[in-house]
């Protein structure tokens, strides 16, 4: 489906209460490995979001850059596709295209709630970091499926299939028809598309080669 473009804010607003108290446990300061490799990534959205420089990210500032993805975005709404009227799917974009054409000071300040740990009504380095590195421990916790806290090569070969396979099982195990299934695909993936061999994605994160990734191997990658 055809999905208005967003930084990386907007995703943060999905995680559970439990990953973000982890995150709330952390500052990005250089004693820790893990943080200092979510305070690189932090970096370049946090200066596209921080438009006058002052180091924190206000709600008129993210306002504006919503403002701009809807103009590069333009009248492209999102439509229900063939097969799939009457499903949660209609629904969904029926909620989606509503976010589109909400008040974007509004959908500012909603979105960087989720980050404004301190109540202060804006968003720092630190804070921007902390929920990124609480989307790495969430992305953990989905590998790891039996919660023993290690991530081995079975768990990613479960997890690290074509998107397209993924998001296809998925619609079909929503009781979704062909006809909808296919209409999903068709917009919103392509036929051919590369991914990671699941043991190569194993050996980039195994620091200490014991053929597992433990939860500081991940976050330190």
């Amino acid at each position: 489906m055809a999905r208005l473009a967003r930084s990386p804010i907007a995703r943060f607003g999905l995680l559970s209460a439990s990953v973000l108290g982890l995150a709330a446990a952390y500052t990005l300061t250089p004693q820790n490995a893990a943080v200092a490799s979510v305070a690189t990534e932090a970096r370049v959205p946090f200066a596209e979001l921080d438009r006058n420089g002052d180091n924190v990210i206000t709600p008129d500032e993210y306002a504006a850059q919503i403002l701009e993805e809807r103009t590069e975005v333009g009248d492209d709404l999102p439509r229900v596709p063939a097969g799939c009227a009457g499903t949660f799917i209609e629904a969904e974009i029926a909620d989606e295209v509503a976010e589109m054409s909400a008040p974007p000071e509004d959908l500012a300040e909603e979105r960087l709630r989720y980050l404004d740990s301190d109540g202060d009504g804006a968003v720092s380095f630190d804070e921007l970091g902390a929920f990124m590195l609480a989307e790495r421990a969430r992305e953990f916790l989905e590998f790891d499926e039996d919660g023993n806290g290690f991530v081995t090569l079975d768990e990613i070969e479960r997890i690290v299939v074509p998107d397209r396979v993924r998001e296809a099982a998925f619609l079909r195990e929503e009781g979704l028809s062909e006809a909808c299934v296919e209409a999903l695909l068709a917009e919103a993936m392509p036929e051919d598309e590369d991914f990671e061999d699941p043991r190569l994605l194993l050996a980039e994160f195994d620091v200490d080669r014991d053929g597992r990734v433990g939860l500081m191997e991940f976050l330190e990658h």
